[in-house]
């Protein structure tokens, strides 16, 4: 049998990736308010959507850390245990 390895889960800050996702779902909320005003017909939805992004970034954000998935420096933990051989 070859021999396997583990392949642990990328260390990544998590806090960084949810504030850049939430800044560009804003950016687009803010995009689609400057279109909208200088008379550009929006979809309803496509607010809609950018709301949704937000508060769902936000949601993610709090449930990382309540999860203790990430740490205070908002680098993801690892969750699996690594067998000592």
């Amino acid at each position: 049998m070859p021999d396997q390895t583990l392949l642990l889960p990328a260390v990544i800050n998590a806090k960084m990736v949810f504030r850049i996702g939430i800044i560009m779902w804003a950016m687009s909320l803010i995009g689609l308010a400057v279109a909208h005003f200088a008379g550009v017909e929006i979809p309803s939805r496509y607010p809609v959507i950018s709301g949704v992004g937000i508060v769902l970034g936000v949601l993610g954000y709090w449930w990382a850390h309540h999860n203790h998935l990430i740490n205070d420096e908002g680098f993801s933990q690892q969750q699996i245990t690594i067998p000592e051989e």
